[in-house]
């Protein structure tokens, strides 16, 4: 399964880009918000589900990690094909998303292209409780050793630093911005040694 691709763009069309991977060009279907970020000649790395039907193959390209997840997760739900899940994520953040159906919002996602009553209901039923729990481990995600290393070296104690990152949580991904925002939470205190 092609999971990953990277290369040069040689062609963007309305949906699809074509992907120019050392001299052989993958055609993709991705988000408007690729399409508007990105030109011809630019270089691209992009994550990316093969859709198999009896008489289709078709990539799918996503910038981020969640994105495709989101995506997966859309075309489990019944009645959602590839098609409409790349609707609903172009006329909404991964973000957003989440957030309409965490909290059971399906009249908002009517509002997508293509998505009825049903099909919104259906969302919220069948994704609601994996976004919920999703939300609740990226809240409870434990610090990493080197995040709790950066803070100790700042001169915090151990336990400093893992009480702030713990509470950081792991919805932000650099471990830069991780411990700016520990730092922020530990309060701008005078640094200490142990």
């Amino acid at each position: 399964m092609i999971a990953h691709l990277s290369g040069v763009i040689r062609h963007i069309s309305d949906k699809r880009i074509i992907l120019d991977t050392q001299g052989v060009g993958y055609q993709v279907c991705v988000l408007p918000s690729l399409i508007e970020e990105y030109a011809v000649g630019d270089r691209l790395d992009i994550f990316t589900h093969l859709n198999v039907r009896e008489d289709l193959m078709e990539l799918f390209g996503f910038l981020t990690v969640e994105e495709l997840e989101i995506f997966k997760k859309l075309l489990h739900v019944t009645t959602v094909g590839p098609k409409t899940a790349m609707s609903i994520l172009s006329k909404s953040s991964v973000e957003k998303l989440i957030e309409l159906i965490t909290a059971g919002d399906a009249g908002a996602l009517e509002e997508v292209p293509g998505i009825g009553k049903k099909t919104a209901e259906r969302l919220v039923i069948e994704l609601k409780a994996a976004f919920e729990k999703k939300e609740r481990g990226k809240k409870k995600a434990q610090p990493t050793a080197e995040d709790v290393n950066a803070l100790v070296a700042l001169g915090y104690t151990i336990q400093q630093a893992r009480s702030a990152l713990t509470e950081v949580g792991g919805t932000v991904k650099d471990v830069d911005q991780r411990v700016r925002a520990a730092l922020k939470i530990l309060g701008g205190q005078a640094v200490r040694g142990e």
